[in-house]
C-alpha cells in the first residue's frame, strides 16, 4: 500500500478512535514493526503522523525497546527537526515504560543516540527551532546528568541571539557544570554579569550560584 495511503488511513482512525482508552488508533506489536521497517517511505509529515504513534506502544521488553530504537535510528540522521524531535520522544517514552535495572541501561542508550543529532541540530537552526531543540536538551540534561557536559560550549550565547534563547542558554550551563567544565562556565557567565540586559544578567548570577550551592565547580 502506498505510504501516503497509509499516512492518510492512520490520521483518520486517530480522528475516529479519539475517544477511545487508546487516544486513536490501537497499537500493536504487528502494526508497530510494519509502519517502522516503512520508515522511509513515509515523507516528512507523514514521518511525523508514524513516530507520534511510538509513544502510545509499549514494549514487552528492553529487547523489543532496543529493536525498535534500531529502527528509528536512520530519523535522527536526517535534517528535519520535527522528525528528530519526534523521534527523542519515542525514545524517552521507552525509558518510561521499561522498568527496572533495565531503565537506566535504556536511558545511556537514548543518549548515546540522540545527543549529537541534537547538538548538530541545534547548531545550525533557526532561533525558533533552536529554542524548541535546547528545551529537549533540558529535558535530557535533568534525566542523565553529566550526559551533555563535554559539549558545554555548544550553549554559550551569542550576540545575534534573541533573548529567549540566551536566557534558556544561561539556565542550561549551570547544570554542565563540573571540576573540568565549571571554571569556563563560570567565566562564560561572568560576561552575562555585565550584560545590558536585565534579564539575563540577573539569571547569569542565579547560575553561578546554583554552581557554587552545588560545589560542582573545579578547584
Amino acid at each position: 500500500v502506498d505510504s501516503s495511503v497509509v499516512a492518510n488511513a492512520i490520521t483518520v482512525l486517530n480522528e475516529v478512535m479519539a475517544k477511545s482508552p487508546n487516544g486513536g488508533m490501537a497499537i500493536n506489536r504487528a502494526i508497530m514493526l510494519h509502519l517502522l521497517n516503512r520508515i522511509h517511505e513515509f515523507s516528512e509529515f507523514d514521518l511525523v503522523q508514524v513516530l507520534e504513534l511510538v509513544p502510545r506502544y509499549i514494549p514487552a521488553d528492553a529487547e523489543e525497546g532496543f529493536q525498535i530504537m534500531n529502527l528509528l535510528d536512520p530519523v535522527l540522521r536526517t535534517s528535519s527537526c520535527s522528525a528528530v524531535l519526534a523521534t527523542v520522544r519515542a525514545f524517552l517514552s521507552m525509558v518510561e515504560q521499561i522498568g527496572g535495572d533495565e531503565k537506566e541501561e535504556m536511558k545511556q542508550q537514548v543518549i548515546s543516540r540522540v545527543k549529537a543529532p541534537l547538538i548538530t541540530l541545534v547548531a545550525s537552526g533557526s532561533s525558533e527551532i533552536q529554542f524548541v531543540l535546547l528545551k529537549q536538551v533540558e529535558q535530557l540534561v535533568d534525566l542523565c546528568p553529566g550526559a551533555f557536559d563535554d559539549e558545554f560550549r555548544q550553549f554559550y550565547i551569542r550576540y545575534h541571539e534573541p533573548a529567549h534563547v540566551k536566557y534558556l542558554k544561561a539556565e542550561i550551563l549551570p547544570r554542565l557544570a563540573n571540576p573540568d567544565t565549571a571554571p569556563d562556565i563560570v567565566a562564560e557567565l561572568a560576561e552575562m554579569v555585565n550584560d545590558n540586559d536585565t534579564t539575563l544578567s540577573r539569571l547569569a548570577v542565579r547560575s553561578l550560584a546554583t554552581i557554587v550551592v552545588r560545589d560542582t565547580g573545579g578547584p
